[in-house]
């Protein structure tokens, strides 16, 4: 805590991450109780994942649909102490998904389209997907092994990877590549973010 304080002493804008597993969700509270009084100005929360060796971990600690519920509620009673001077929070939208939260499905996408306008990127600017990896408009290189991957959560899985690059030539070789398109998300989803049950289903795909 020490070197936090510091850092904010000094003028740094501190962000803390922190990872919230079964064991830990109830800490919500007293870990942003915490990051107030040592000075953090954003606290953002992500959940374990199944990647690196983490792998390793028993199943029992990755979230449930129901933890991720009671994440949600212990954060939004959390947040409502602090006010966006104070500390800013933040659900980690790779975890939880994008926050629509009071929007209409228009506003959701109009949403999406400011964020997408807001890269330089010119391939991802008129995407209309939360994602940017639906319909195969991304591609994650990793430069230690020289495979691809469709998406950069999962470039700690060999198994997922979609093919190679060479960095000399800046040729893609595609050996196995993964339909990730809307209209298959579309169809496989199912439960509260299928088409029939979530109005945010079209900018969302689960």
């Amino acid at each position: 805590f020490r070197n936090i304080r510091m850092l904010v002493k000094i003028g740094f804008n501190v962000r803390a991450n922190n990872i919230l597993h079964r064991g830990n969700i109830d800490s919500i509270p007293v870990l942003t109780k915490l990051a107030s009084e040592l000075g953090v100005a954003e606290l953002r929360f992500t959940s374990l994942r199944y990647v690196g060796r983490a792998r390793e971990l028993p199943h029992s600690y990755f979230l449930t649909e129901e933890d991720v519920v009671r994440v949600i509620n212990i954060f939004d009673q959390t947040i409502r102490n602090y006010t966006k001077d104070e500390l800013k929070m933040y659900l980690s939208a790779t975890s939880f998904g994008p926050n629509f939260h009071n929007m209409t499905p228009e506003e959701a996408a109009q949403r999406i389209s400011n964020k997408r306008h807001q890269t330089t990127n010119s391939h991802f600017s008129d995407h209309p997907y939360a994602c940017s990896t639906v319909d195969n408009r991304y591609l994650c290189y990793n430069v230690y092994t020289g495979d691809t991957h469709w998406c950069f959560m999962n470039v700690a899985h060999p198994e997922l990877r979609t093919g190679t690059f060479d960095p000399e030539t800046g040729i893609i070789v595609l050996d196995n590549p993964v339909d990730f398109t809307r209209e298959m998300l579309s169809e496989r989803l199912h439960g509260i973010c299928s088409k029939d049950e979530c109005v945010y289903h079209e900018s969302c795909l689960g």
